[in-house]
């Protein structure tokens, strides 16, 4: 049975499959899960290449280290072939497909500071939008555009940014990021036309998009589904 069985995954010298570290944040990127390392904020590990079928699987040094210089990393996030790397003052990006399972050809450079004076305070801020990546920071909402530009894309909701962001989500039907915070508001950025709205008496704890739906979560476990008519 062992001789007509499956052989074992590690054979040809691909690397062992080990658990992921306990996730201060995460995103998928070119074809991997990036995990920030809430023991070691200042390490990323990344998975193998993912596969259809195949539970996410990481590797022995299979990790980005990040200068430690801006403190702690605080979010990840994917644009076009980069990884971005947020701390809370500073932003990081890093390119490369990565090694191959066996552990060769890592290609992946070593993070590179953009030119920025503010950086992500909170994972559950950051969305994708066409033109970049937004998120809040200290200094309000801003964008980082796709040519690694910050932008103070928030300036028009100057003030209604004070509370703490739950949730981000993109609702593509609608060419619309809308970000909640604990303080009961909904902030709405249509980017096809470049405008804020604002939803009222919300109070999501968290939220995403289910079957093409905006769906809210309250603290006290109702969960209210938006209905396009």
């Amino acid at each position: 049975d062992l001789i007509a069985g499956a052989p074992l995954y590690t054979t040809g010298d691909v690397v062992a499959n080990l658990a992921s570290p306990p996730p201060l944040a995460l995103v998928a990127h070119k074809n991997r899960l990036w995990v920030v390392d809430s023991t070691n904020p200042l390490t990323i590990t990344y998975s193998k290449q993912l596969s259809p079928g195949v539970p996410v699987e990481f590797g022995q040094d299979f990790t980005v280290n990040v200068n430690p210089l801006g403190g702690d990393v605080t979010g990840l996030a994917s644009l076009d072939d980069k990884l971005i790397i947020f701390k809370r003052g500073m932003i990081y990006f890093a390119t490369g497909d990565g090694p191959s399972d066996t552990g060769l050809d890592d290609d992946i450079s070593a993070p590179i500071m953009v030119t920025s004076d503010s950086g992500c305070i909170n994972q559950r801020s950051i969305g994708t939008t066409p033109d970049g990546i937004m998120f809040q920071s200290d200094k309000g909402i801003k964008l980082l555009t796709r040519a690694l530009a910050v932008v103070d894309i928030g300036a028009p909701v100057s003030g209604l940014d004070a509370g703490g962001c739950t949730s981000t989500v993109q609702v593509a039907t609608k060419d619309q990021l809308r970000l909640s915070f604990d303080d009961r508001t909904v902030l709405c950025f249509d980017y096809f036309v470049g405008q804020w709205s604002q939803f009222t008496n919300i109070a999501a704890v968290d939220s995403l998009v289910w079957q093409g739906q905006h769906v809210y979560l309250r603290s006290d476990g109702t969960m209210l589904i938006e209905d396009a008519t």
